[in-house]
């Protein structure tokens, strides 16, 4: 006789089975092997995408550009000691104009503005310690360094625009605004700084966002991602609102949002895997693996494609399924 019923008692069963597979994915997230490594000489301190195209700055102060390929844009110049001996310097942070002009804060405390193929030194220069960079326009820069004073400069006229002290505790990370009015700034007191570009004045201050250190923050249509010291990171609106808290199970060094701040990249384990998370109904998506050393950055080059470079040689990228 034939043995239907067997088959039709089979199918109930493994639509049930794949659905708890899909919860399961849905709960605890599903690796994601790199798509692309892209190898460098030194580890990349920064990294930002404009135009579709990512750029880095490394230890060895070097800026590269990746799209269909890899190659080395710049390096810069080398430092002298006062005992007359040469050596590297490192590019600390890079931002690239709406032109394709290259800014880089670099470890001497100046800012080196591309001409040509090289890099050559602006009118800025700080005993600070230069910490993020962002161009509002082709010829105006923001500027946070480590003080917390943020610098508003202007590199036709060569001269700093304004200054404002954004706490008192050190600096750590600022982005700012698609529409380039306003920035988030994000230190060691755990507050969110709202500043208004244009005018040079501080909006709001958003305390304890974090318990201690923001370490990096990102903000992405309207939406604030931070991560933290006290393992965690914290999605808000630039209003103020709460929307999720993801925590990790170590020091949170990176974060970053999508450009529809509707998926968030976090890493949240000692073995530097990053976490991805649907930010409206706080579920993990997929666990992103490959890197074995503390993170410096997390981008995302468009919705579903992102980028983070560590303290090893190499940057990787993953596409979410």
């Amino acid at each position: 006789m034939p043995r239907k019923c067997d088959n039709a008692q089979k199918e109930p069963a493994v639509k049930v089975l794949l659905t708890l597979l899909s919860l399961a994915v849905l709960t605890f997230g599903a690796d994601l092997r790199p798509k692309k490594t892209i190898k460098l000489d030194s580890p990349a301190l920064d990294m930002v995408v404009k135009n579709s195209k990512l750029y880095a700055c490394s230890e060895r102060g070097d800026i590269y550009e990746k799209w269909q390929k890899t190659k080395k844009l710049y390096t810069l110049p080398q430092t002298i000691t006062p005992g007359g001996t040469k050596g590297v310097q490192k590019a600390l942070t890079l931002d690239i104009a709406t032109s394709g002009s290259a800014a880089v804060g670099a470890e001497d405390g100046y800012l080196y503005l591309s001409k040509g193929n090289t890099l050559v030194k602006s009118g800025f220069s700080t005993t600070s310690v230069i910490k993020k960079i962002s161009f509002v326009s082709d010829n105006l820069i923001l500027i946070g360094l480590v003080s917390s004073q943020i610098i508003l400069f202007d590199t036709v006229k060569n001269k700093t625009v304004y200054s404002v002290q954004a706490g008192t505790s050190p600096f750590s990370d600022l982005a700012i605004s698609n529409d380039k009015k306003t920035a988030v700034i994000g230190g060691e007191a755990g507050t969110v700084y709202l500043l208004d570009i244009p005018s040079g004045k501080i909006k709001k201050a958003y305390k304890n966002v974090n318990l201690d250190n923001i370490y990096k923050i990102d903000y992405q249509s309207g939406i604030v991602i931070t991560a933290g010291q006290d393992r965690k990171a914290t999605v808000m609106t630039d209003g103020g609102i709460i929307k999720a808290k993801f925590e990790g199970e170590f020091l949170i060094y990176a974060a970053a949002l999508n450009p529809s701040a509707t998926k968030a990249a976090v890493a949240t384990k000692e073995q530097n895997d990053i976490e991805v998370f649907d930010v409206s109904s706080k579920t993990k998506i997929a666990v992103a693996k490959g890197l074995s050393s503390t993170l410096n950055r997390i981008v995302f080059l468009n919705e579903n494609e992102f980028a983070a470079c560590a303290d090893e040689n190499k940057i990787l990228i993953w596409g979410i399924k």
